[in-house]
């Protein structure tokens, strides 16, 4: 994503303007590039500076579950003031996953039974389609889906032997075939239950199994008592767990099934697996540029994108007798405007430190004479079509 950056002042060919990225939480997922305002101009910012065309990485919606990324970018006028407006990026979701794991509760089907008898029933899974999106097709001249996912014969089968048959699913942008082989049996022999034995359900999320048997008017039971799993029908519940990191994650269910007098049997397993990729976090110092009224102590908040952070001066900065710090607060000491052409703006490294993790970062301010002129609002234009467009307004005394 590319968003072209302006200000009310562009128009002005005395004046030059220059954008930098300054802060923000995700700094280190744009990028400045392109011409500057005007060029040729003199430049204060000693970092991220390189033009007025700000770029998005491309990044995957499921990166981490908050899909806002903020950068703070900061326009400054030569010899004058400075000012900074966040800047933040949404990323939407890209059908861009296709079904898998298509499954069918039962492939026998006893011989000679009419046509629309129903053989089994489909379900995938697609992590960015809701189920009931989904889509199931075959080509099959003895079976069609109806109901959106009942696999049914379209007439009565009476040869004994192996079908085979393709079952394509689809979220309407992907698609996903399985091959399966339905067995037309002379007589279905003793009840079995033909759900499949393990399953897997992401953390801290319910798993809905549906049970089935080799045979009609099945009963299910849930045979010993178990605070993990509930039933309704032939609907088995796996209640929403957490991962347990490095412990057992391995749930079991005993299901019973029944018809008259025939019992069946089935110790189904659940395994709660921590599907949450681990995205190491780089320590950064989130503090901005600032400005200050000449002959004004100026106190600033050093902050960071993690807690328990020190703080620290560092390097050999010349303006570094400009600065003290205590805690987190770092003061810039009084200091009078210089003259039209003088350099205004005062440099600090502050190095931020994390259980021996460390990063840098050149911070300045800018000393305004206040005859002159602050810059006070930002506006930001933006365009759908053609992009996005920053506007900084100023307003003269």
């Amino acid at each position: 994503m590319v968003i072209s950056l302006t200000t009310n002042k562009d128009a002005n060919k005395d004046v030059d303007v220059n954008f930098s990225i300054t802060g923000g939480a995700d700094q280190d997922k744009f990028t400045l590039g392109g011409n500057s305002a005007h060029g040729g101009g003199r430049r204060y910012w000693r970092s991220h500076l390189s033009g007025n065309t700000l770029t998005f990485a491309a990044t995957d919606f499921e990166a981490r579950s908050d899909h806002v990324y903020s950068v703070i970018i900061t326009a400054s006028e030569a010899d004058k003031s400075s000012v900074s407006k966040t800047i933040t990026v949404t990323v939407t979701d890209l059908n861009d996953v296709a079904p898998t794991n298509i499954q069918i509760s039962n492939t026998n089907l006893l011989k000679g039974q009419p046509a629309g008898t129903v053989v089994g029933t489909l379900s995938a899974t697609d992590t960015d389609t809701a189920a009931d999106a989904l889509t199931f097709t075959t080509t099959s001249a003895d079976f069609n889906i109806v109901n959106g996912n009942e696999l049914r014969t379209k007439r009565s089968i009476t040869a004994i032997g192996d079908i085979a048959i393709t079952v394509t699913v689809s979220d309407g942008i992907q698609s996903t075939d399985k091959n399966f082989t339905i067995k037309v049996v002379e007589k279905i022999g003793a009840l079995i239950i033909t759900t499949k034995d393990n399953f897997s359900a992401p953390k801290n999320a319910d798993k809905v199994i549906v049970l089935a048997a080799n045979k009609s008017g099945v009963r299910f039971f849930i045979a010993d008592k178990n605070a993990k799993f509930s039933l309704s029908d032939n609907i088995l519940t796996f209640k929403a767990t957490n991962f347990k990191d490095g412990g057992d994650n391995i749930y079991r269910v005993n299901i019973k099934a029944t018809k008259g007098d025939e019992v069946a049997k089935k110790t189904l397993v659940v395994t709660v697996t921590d599907d949450t990729p681990y995205i190491a976090i780089k320590l950064r110092i989130t503090t901005a540029n600032v400005s200050t009224l000449e002959k004004t102590d100026k106190v600033i908040d050093l902050t960071a994108n993690k807690s328990g952070v020190s703080f620290s001066i560092t390097g050999n900065d010349t303006d570094g007798n400009k600065f003290s710090l205590s805690g987190a607060t770092l003061t810039f000491k009084a200091t009078d405007f210089k003259d039209q052409g003088d350099n205004n703006t005062y440099y600090v490294n502050i190095k931020a430190t994390k259980d021996g993790e460390t990063t840098e970062k050149i911070l300045a301010v800018t000393v305004i004479d206040d005859n002159v002129g602050v810059i006070r609002e930002i506006t930001r234009k933006e365009s759908t079509a053609a992009g996005q467009f920053l506007a900084f307004k100023s307003e003269e005394h």
